[in-house]
């Protein structure tokens, strides 16, 4: 005869939250900490491309050049950063908008819906 093999209900509570949780952590560690652990690295080197690809080290040169010696990085940078915080606030409301006009009971619902999921079709 065989011997059952027990696992009380708590270790199988905890095997049940990692079976769970693990598919997030392996999306996790696949398309965020590695890519940016690579462009992490890549921001201090330079890519030498003769057979393949070699990295050459430079530390901070990459640095250096865009912040002392680009002129245009820093105003661009800047422009990047006020966009983001104009444009963004402006997209939730108008997001939370669309939904209002959605979901909400009033006349021309029907008409709304068409116009807004028409393109998805």
């Amino acid at each position: 005869m065989r011997k059952r093999f027990h696992i009380s209900m708590d270790t199988r509570h905890v095997l049940e939250g990692y079976a769970l949780i693990s598919p997030f952590l392996i999306g996790f560690v696949m398309f965020f900490a590695m890519p940016a652990a690579t462009s992490f690295q890549l921001s201090f080197s330079k890519l030498v491309k003769f057979t393949g690809f070699k990295m050459e080290w430079l530390g901070f040169d990459n640095y250096l050049r865009a912040f002392v010696w680009d002129l245009n990085f820093v105003p661009m940078f800047l422009r990047v950063i006020k966009n983001t915080f104009i444009n963004t606030p402006l997209i939730v409301v108008f997001s939370l908008i669309l939904s209002i006009i959605i979901n909400k009971r009033i006349s021309f619902r029907a008409f709304f819906r068409a116009v807004f999921f028409l393109p998805f079709l």
